[in-house]
């Protein structure tokens, strides 16, 4: 964890100083650097040749009713399971890399690796047979790659396209590794915490982007599939998918401080064991987000974002942190 953070922090260190000793010579155009959400969402490409990289860090709480009982998590900060009276309250510090190249003008790879410390509480049966458990742990999270292509540029009444497609991995630690003990008949961990999915996950998604100064303008339109996998002792298991939808906005106060609004659905399917469905995994998550992004120059920029949940089955609350350089 420490060896960690040091590494993050010389990072970031570095990243400010090249941008800081080369962004008087920069005649590149800028662009992504301006629009916070809108280019979370994969609305801005960066170019031909050029580098960006992006530490960040994310803080995510959520506390619920739905403790794990299928044995596996659909999101970090969601649980899937029967909806118990127990309550279980999750703190998740997430701070990741991210690499953007472009490979082309209208292609781009990004690359994201993300480390998660995490911390869930369990409040589990009444009054004096009350017992209450703290688990925590941290590890490296899931792994994700995406490709980016600019179909259609604007023109007219016609805005950017562009679509995406988004990898996950399976490198976080999988939540069926994870021991559990068993509490007045509910099963929680022992002393680890899955910081992954444990399946891979394939997001083809597209994004459209309209202009109309001084706001940009977008939506995105996704679909988010698990890949099922056979598990000892389990059987084959299919995770939920889900349909993703977000619309929003960047508006530019000045040529250094933007705000940008976005809120965020996404409808889960019902997961299944063996073929056979299971209670309660097809939840709904609506979150509505407020972020702003300073321009600190032609290379550089800080955003921050706050998401609230706006359904039961969303995390209460979700701050991001990125801080994006341009290093070429």
């Amino acid at each position: 964890m420490k060896h960690f953070f040091t590494l993050l922090l010389a990072i970031m260190l570095a990243t400010c100083f090249i941008s800081n000793a080369i962004a008087q010579d920069d005649t590149k155009k800028r662009g992504y650097e301006e629009y916070g959400i809108v280019a979370e969402q994969g609305g801005i490409l960066i170019g031909q040749g050029s580098l960006i990289v992006e530490p960040a860090l994310q803080y995510t709480h959520i506390e619920s009713q739905r403790l794990d009982i299928t044995g596996f998590t659909i999101l970090p900060s969601l649980v899937v399971g029967l909806l118990q009276v127990q309550k279980v309250q999750r703190d998740i510090l997430t701070p990741s890399m991210t690499f953007k190249y472009g490979i082309l003008d209208p292609l781009e790879f990004d690359l994201k690796v993300p480390y998660s410390f995490r911390k869930d509480s369990y409040n589990i049966g009444s009054g004096e047979d009350t017992v209450n458990k703290d688990v925590s742990d941290s590890g490296i999270g899931d792994i994700e790659g995406t490709l980016l292509w600019q179909l259609a540029s604007e023109k007219g009444a016609r805005p950017d396209i562009i679509a995406n497609l988004r990898v996950k991995s399976d490198t976080g630690k999988d939540p069926f590794e994870v021991a559990t003990e068993t509490i007045q008949g509910i099963p929680v961990p022992e002393d680890e915490l899955p910081n992954g999915s444990g399946f891979w996950a394939v997001e083809p998604s597209f994004t459209f982007v309209k202009t109309t100064d001084p706001a940009v303008l977008f939506m995105n339109l996704g679909y988010f599939w698990h890949i099922k996998r056979d598990i000892d002792n389990v059987g084959d298991v299919d995770p939920s998918d889900s349909f993703n939808f977000s619309v929003g906005s960047s508006i530019a106060l000045n040529d250094q401080f933007i705000i940008s609004t976005a809120y965020e659905q996404k409808w889960f399917t019902e997961a299944s064991i063996n073929g056979v469905n299971q209670a309660d995994t097809d939840v709904n998550i609506g979150s509505i987000s407020f972020g702003g992004s300073y321009v600190l120059n032609d290379r550089s920029s800080f955003n921050i974002s706050v998401s609230i949940g706006m359904t039961p089955d969303s995390p209460d609350t979700q701050l991001n942190l990125r801080y994006s350089v341009r290093v070429f």
